[in-house]
């Protein structure tokens, strides 16, 4: 037992001299999405000068007005042999005595002479345009096997090279272990020649996939760049990076891939719907989720235009420009047609990716999505309509065969299917449920069976096929490799990759299908998705789909009564629309508005909603309500608090106070498993105290957690009370079950006067039965505490229930019987034109729930009225001056 104050030293209660959490100096360079050309749809390896020259050109004379201005050329700028879409193993590179790549000179004849890239930069430059290149993380195998020094150092290649990490898809490199003297120099040494060479931009490619086992070479290159004094925006590549490294990423690089590389197939635009939204909180100037580039117009060497159909070339400028996505075009600017042109030159669609603010996905409703964002200066909010259903729906319903998920544990199964009397076959493959990354997939050894015996449906030209990635190919993998499944390489099948659809004629008398679906090792052997389905059809696999109607309302916008909207790619003004707007889509359509009407006003005193997504990795996010009911989430769902502190740098049910001169006072669970709370403090939410982890169980090392503190100014005792649950195994064994992981949590509690020193940790509530999630709120002159029973056993309560007492530090009477329905948690209280409202979070069901009560014994349920952020989860609801909400509403 701690017999004296706790004191936490060296925390301090000085406000951060910047807004947002100590942005970094490298967001700068970043401000806006950055808007370019980049080499690799277009030319993949074998990007020369003269076509660099040629496409800096175009966008100098067409584009540059608009806002394009980066030049970017891509992998093997360093390979003289560079020939396609593949990679030559064992190729000789073009390196300098240090192990630094450089360019071809056959291919970049003006870098002659030792010159590097600095003529070629010179000129874009003088174009009025910024100049980037593409970088593979590591130290090349060729400087490895010279062992080559590391320049400004007695270290040499051998000496730093990691040769166990390898990339799974380009053999030019070894990663760097940064433990080793040297590796930090030798990528110092690298971005000093790129600075010397004035570049503007990097692409940093097997960085971002897998994250973790990278993270010492993402942050070895951000040192080296910011070493360097020269501004060069940082890009990381392939994804799809994963959203619990926001926190990390946006604060090493200006943006970062969300997928991997994302080609003209519909079924990948789609799934970045899901994944632009995942990434909202970590979306801001400076630091900027990227979908990937634009495969449009002319691309693949000039062997082919973009697949997309118009619609769907308007639906991903669309989602780029709501998300602010960054734009980097990826065909052949010296090809464009006019509908090309006019994608990249509409001033008022563009002016959405690079100055809206607060972007977020509004709603998806079966395929129809809504996004919105602010329009800087103005009550107007831009709006985005999606209809993304397709025009043929796939029905697995009609399937004559259905596979269960095939993936890197089942691998294959036989499939045979009765074909009597039918005319034609469709082979499906459709995703397994985690989206289309590495679903590379084969029907091996496919086989009809007639009246002359058995014949390889190899033999066969089909009508249609089509593959979620490049084409389907006979007695190859879609990858061009051989047919392997579990090492085993098979001469005879079909290599493709999900979603695709291969169409049959079939031969008169045909009975059987027969075939062995599997998972092509192309996609089993990387580090992500590989998950598909196999189905088989006798009858069109489709099911037609017309136009949907795309509705909104005026309050879903934020406004009330009338709404005026344009149509920003038509630039022509829609009139006026009562109450709601709707648009009219075709499948895969969409449409981009600006929307005005007369505001929600806020009111004198408003209200203002703490709160937490996922796991808490992305920290504090805000709403606020004119009403407590309809929610709208600020900064359009951002982070306006990244945790730093605590076991595991978390930042759940975040819990707010006022004291008495005004300061808002943050407390929060910092780990699942932890010992100490988090806080920070603030009087506008936008500029921040440090952080510090209060270590209030540190006396008690048994201690499992310290779950959902709560803080509340004791005017009485001028003091602040903080309080939370912990499970202390071995106390009140008469409530310890097996159940729920063996909790057994009770409240505690201690008090402070100014965050720096603490009273001993103490018993706050032992109500008899297992307890968390406590809140509290004055009620006339007494103190009202609503608690979660987590009682699981014998029968499970997981309800709320409500304690009082004459001062908010206790003692707490017995707990009265249940108010709210059962497996729901996270109370918090606000007192709202004349009712006390009661959140809560119905986690079972993934929505949150609301009760209100005017006397504490009869309750109204309001959950069918509430409108709450996508995500929201535990926190707190407390009134506030409306001033502050319109600060932050409008920031």
């Amino acid at each position: 037992m701690i017999r004296n104050l706790i004191l936490i030293l060296g925390a301090s209660l000085a406000w951060a001299a910047q807004a947002h959490t100590n942005r970094p100096a490298f967001w700068a360079w970043a401000e806006k999405p950055p808007m370019g050309w980049n080499s690799w749809d277009c030319f993949a390896t074998t990007v020369t000068e003269a076509q660099t020259r040629a496409n800096a050109d175009v966008m100098a004379e067409q584009l540059k007005a608009h806002g394009w201005e980066y030049i970017v050329v891509d992998i093997q700028w360093y390979e003289p042999e560079a020939d396609g879409f593949e990679y030559r193993r064992n190729a000789a590179l073009v390196m300098d005595e240090w192990g630094r790549l450089l360019p071809a000179t056959n291919r970049f004849p003006s870098a002659m002479g030792g010159r590097g890239f600095k003529p070629l930069a010179d000129y874009i430059h003088g174009r009025g345009l910024k100049f980037g290149i593409h970088l593979m993380r590591g130290i090349p195998r060729q400087a490895v096997a010279r062992n080559t020094p590391v320049k400004g150092t007695p270290h040499f290649a051998r000496d730093i090279a990691n040769t166990n990490s390898v990339c799974p898809w380009n053999p030019d490199m070894y990663g760097v272990d940064l433990t080793k003297p040297g590796a930090q120099e030798y990528y110092d040494s690298v971005f000093e020649l790129l600075a010397s060479w004035d570049v503007d931009y990097v692409k940093v490619d097997d960085l971002s996939r897998p994250y973790g086992p990278n993270r010492p070479e993402i942050e070895a290159i951000r040192r080296a760049i910011d070493r360097t004094g020269r501004p060069m925006v940082l890009s990381t590549s392939p994804g799809e990076t994963p959203v619990v490294e926001g926190p990390h990423v946006m604060r090493h690089a200006n943006l970062w891939r969300i997928s991997d590389d994302f080609w003209d197939r519909w079924p990948e635009l789609r799934e970045q719907f899901t994944r632009l939204r995942n990434w909202t909180p970590y979306r801001g100037p400076g630091h900027w989720p990227d979908a990937d580039m634009l495969p449009l117009g002319v691309l693949e060497m000039g062997k082919r235009t973009t697949r997309f159909t118009r619609d769907e070339q308007s639906t991903l400028m669309n989602l780029w420009c709501i998300a602010r996505s960054p734009l980097m075009f990826g065909g052949d600017l010296t090809k464009l047609d006019a509908f090309t042109r006019s994608l990249l030159t509409n001033d008022e669609v563009l002016a959405v990716n690079q100055h809206s603010t607060a972007n977020r996905e509004l709603f998806e409703r079966d395929g129809l999505i809504g996004w919105i964002a602010n329009v800087p200066g103005s009550a107007d909010r831009y709006l985005a309509l999606f209809n993304t259903r397709d025009a043929e729906s796939l029905d697995p319903g009609a399937a004559a065969f259905r596979s269960g998920v095939v993936s890197r544990r089942t691998r294959s199964v036989p499939v045979d299917v009765d074909l009597t009397g039918a005319k034609k076959l469709w082979l499906v493959v459709d995703d397994g449920g985690d989206g289309f990354a590495a679903d590379h997939a084969n029907w091996m050894e496919p086989k009809l069976v007639g009246p002359d015996g058995e014949r390889s449906l190899t033999e066969l030209r089909w009508g249609r096929a089509t593959s979620g990635w490049r084409q389907p190919v006979v007695n190859r993998a879609v990858s061009g490799a051989p047919l392997r499944v579990n090492g085993q390489t098979f001469e005879r099948g079909i290599g493709t990759h999900a979603q695709s659809v291969i169409e049959y004629d079939l031969p008169d008398g045909v009975t059987r299908f027969t075939a062995t679906a599997a998972l092509d090792d192309g996609g089993a052997e990387q580090n992500q998705g590989a998950t598909v389905r196999f189905l088989v059809f006798t009858n069109s696999p489709f099911r037609p789909a017309g136009p949907a109607r795309v509705a909104v309302t005026a309050a879903d916008l934020g406004f009330t009564g009338a709404l005026r909207v344009r149509d920003l790619w038509a630039r022509r003004d829609l009139g006026r629309f009562d109450g709601e707007f709707a648009a009219e889509l075709r499948p895969h359509a969409s449409g981009l508005y600006r929307v005005s009407g007369e505001r929600v006003r806020v009111p004198a005193m408003a209200c203002l909603f703490t709160y937490f997504v996922g796991n808490g990795e992305s920290g504090l996010h805000l709403a606020w309500s004119a009403d407590g009911l309809r929610w709208e989430p600020l900064g359009g769902g951002r982070t306006y608090l990244l945790p730093e502190v605590g076991e595991s740098k978390l930042m759940r049910d975040p819990c707010v106070t006022r004291g008495p001169d005004g300061t808002f006072h943050l407390v929060w669970t910092t780990s699942w498993t932890g010992r100490t709370i988090g806080h920070a403090a603030t009087r506008d939410f936008l500029n921040w105290s440090a952080q510090q982890a209060i270590p209030v169980m540190a006396h008690e090392p048994a201690a499992r957690n310290c779950w959902a503190p709560e803080v509340v100014w004791d005017a009485g005792n001028t003091e602040y009370l903080i309080f939370w649950a912990s499970t202390i195994p071995g106390r009140f064994p008469e409530t310890q079950v097996a159940g729920d992981n063996a909790y057994n949590h009770r409240m505690y509690a201690t008090t402070t006067r100014d965050f720096r020193a603490f009273t001993p940790t103490r018993l706050f509530y032992e109500p008899g039965f297992n307890v968390i999630d406590a809140t509290l709120f004055p009620v006339g002159d007494r103190w009202k505490m609503v608690v979660k029973d987590e009682t699981v056993e014998p029968v499970a309560q997981k309800n709320l229930r409500v304690a009082e007492a004459d001062q908010p530090g206790g003692p707490f009477g017995p707990a009265g019987p249940p108010f709210s329905r059962a497996w729901v948690e996270g109370p918090s209280v606000l007192f709202r034109d004349g009712w006390y409202y009661v959140y809560f979070d119905c986690y079972r069901d993934r929505h949150y729930g609301a009760l209100r009560t005017r006397d504490w014994q009869t309750w109204e349920d309001v959950t069918a009225q509430l409108v709450m952020p996508r995500g929201l989860r535990h926190g707190t609801a407390i009134a506030v001056e409306g001033r502050l909400i319109e600060r932050l509403r409008d920031e």
